[in-house]
């Protein structure tokens, strides 16, 4: 699936605030659900990979771009925030006596990055569109998990970070109105999203499982240092 082009709008008013109360268009599979509970150390160990690769990803921004000020405070404190976050995910793999592992590249990630395009001002504008869209699909995941999770401080941790993932998606829907015209960041926010929903589609991408595909449940091999019981935190059936 490819996210290129333009849709043209006229000259009608957008309403930025709007587009940060639809996304994604559509919703995670509830196999994806039952495939973190079920495998929840795997889960663990990617998405520690994963906040660890979006504080990168703001600091990518940020050196790209010196020259713009407002970017590059909110992309270090952004990082910032990644690395508490992946602090915290540390935390509970020790706890449960696991290691981290060498990162992996996520199928999904570098799917919707390849979306972005060259040329100054269409790279700016598609990797802020893209970071939103790839945290706006953070934040429903982690919501689906904490709800899926018994009460106590595993499920209020998960809570807090579907909450941030949502701050972080409108922080870069924000930056993207700052510095392009609101009927250009809306026409490439709705293409990106009907693109991202088509991916979630797509029968290639459902064969692995990270915090963004599914792969323990589809039969893949569970890594050795996961071969043991399960220490998963039971569902809670509310």
């Amino acid at each position: 699936m490819t996210a290129t082009g333009w849709l043209r709008l006229g000259a009608a008013p957008v309403n930025i605030a709007l587009m940060k109360t639809a996304p994604p268009y559509s919703a995670s599979p509830p196999a994806w659900v039952e495939c973190v509970i079920d495998r929840f150390d795997q889960f663990l160990l990617d998405h520690a990979a994963a906040e660890k690769k979006a504080a990168g990803m703001a600091l990518s921004m940020l050196s790209h771009y010196p020259d713009k000020a407002r970017l590059v405070t909110a992309m270090s404190e952004l990082a910032v925030e990644e690395m508490v976050h992946f602090r915290e995910v540390v935390k509970l793999i020790q706890e449960r006596d696991l290691q981290l592992t060498a990162d992996e590249k996520d199928p999904y990630v570098n799917e919707v990055r390849s979306w972005i395009r060259q040329g100054s001002e269409e790279y700016l504008l598609d990797r802020l569109l893209t970071g939103a869209v790839i945290e706006a699909r953070g934040a429903e995941r982690f919501k689906l998990v904490a709800d899926a999770l018994c009460a106590g401080s595993l499920e209020r941790f998960y809570q807090s970070l579907a909450r941030s993932e949502a701050r972080h998606y409108e922080l870069f829907l924000d930056l993207a109105a700052e510095y392009f015209p609101a009927e250009t960041v809306e026409a490439r926010w709705q293409e990106l999203l009907t693109a991202e929903s088509a991916l979630y589609a797509s029968a290639a991408h459902q064969g692995r499982a990270s915090l963004n595909w599914l792969d323990a449940a589809f039969g893949n091999p569970i890594p050795v240092h996961l071969r043991h019981p399960s220490r998963r935190p039971a569902k809670n059936r509310r």
